[in-house]
């Protein structure tokens, strides 16, 4: 388990998929991300619980992208048909290097050679974390010398109130506004199928807080979806604004800022439930936490009109994600 903390925020991972496994604030009893203490819980149950995936974060239709009229095959690892956070090697469950550690930053790296994944280019991904003050940051880089997509995520799942036998702790009785005016609806396989406005939509999170909306009030099956942000400067690293805000029922906040063009939400209503409690004695059943997703929009190399997530030697990847935390 590596650490990294200040006086007020303790942020903690593991090295297989440089996940972030425990978020800890001081004053406040309980950690906000679903994880474990342990790693073998990661192997299977947790596969994606914190994880950098990529390097196509997300689903591609057939698993299959189209690079100057070549043909590349990302493995299918989806009901056999769809690839899902780079098929079933991707970067969630592959052990990466700690390159550079001090007591309040870590910075993780993984070599990916030429055809890895199924797809082109020598590439090596960086993600670094840092604490400042009640922040969490991240900036996710990656370099290649061939042209080839990129979309790396961290896939945490976020709940900002304590397990209690008398309440309810699931992200139902919770708020999540998100600063987005569309979003992509999706077929029977969970790929997008266009961009549509969320007026009128259940799925609507403008002004949620002043609205009193929480995510329990939208209907089973809850949200598995890309909602296009609000971000005219998308992959600027000296853009990164506010996008999304959770607050528990406590009364304690997280305001998630990126220059992503997309917010993945996944309020974790497909979850299996299983017989393990995180680190906060949770259980980790459906609902017990919600997936903010940071990310290129899912599927776009083979969706006209998406953001590009095509790099290249002379364009690399860069993303920055900042988690703030309040207490109530």
């Amino acid at each position: 388990m590596i650490t990294i903390s200040n006086e007020v925020l303790t942020a903690k991972f593991i090295k297989r998929g440089a996940t972030l496994t425990d978020v800890r604030l001081k004053g406040v009893e309980h950690g906000f991300t679903l994880g474990t203490n342990n790693e073998a819980d990661y192997d299977k149950t947790l596969r994606y619980f914190g994880a950098i995936v990529g390097p196509v974060a997300n689903r591609v239709v057939n698993g299959q992208i189209i690079i100057d009229g070549k043909v590349y095959q990302i493995p299918p690892n989806e009901r056999e048909v769809t690839s899902l956070h780079g098929g079933p090697n991707g970067t969630a469950v592959r052990e990466w290097d700690v390159v550079e550690q001090t007591d309040g930053a870590v910075t993780f790296q993984i070599e990916l050679p030429d055809m890895d994944c199924g797809l082109p280019g020598n590439r090596v991904l960086t993600a670094q974390f840092s604490v400042e003050g009640s922040s969490l940051k991240l900036h996710l880089t990656a370099t290649t010398d061939a042209p080839t997509p990129m979309n790396l995520a961290n896939h945490s799942y976020w709940n900002m109130d304590p397990q209690s036998p008398h309440k309810d702790s699931t992200i139902k009785t919770q708020i999540l506004e998100i600063n987005s005016d569309t979003y992509l609806p999706v077929d029977d396989m969970q790929i997008p199928t266009g961009e549509e406005t969320l007026n009128g939509h259940a799925f609507d999170l403008r002004n949620a807080e002043s609205k009193g909306k929480v995510l329990g009030d939208i209907e089973h099956p809850g949200i598995d979806h890309n909602y296009c942000l609000n971000n005219s400067t998308v992959n600027d690293p000296n853009n990164i604004v506010p996008i999304a805000k959770l607050i528990g029922k406590s009364g304690n906040t997280l305001t998630l800022h990126s220059n992503a063009a997309g917010l993945q939400v996944y309020t974790a209503s497909f979850m299996n439930k299983v017989d393990l409690l995180d680190s906060s004695t949770r259980p980790l059943t459906p609902y017990a936490g919600v997936a903010l997703e940071p990310q290129g929009w899912p599927d776009a190399p083979n969706q006209a009109g998406f953001p590009s997530i095509m790099i290249s030697p002379e364009t690399p990847f860069s993303q920055k994600t900042v988690w703030e935390f309040d207490k109530a």
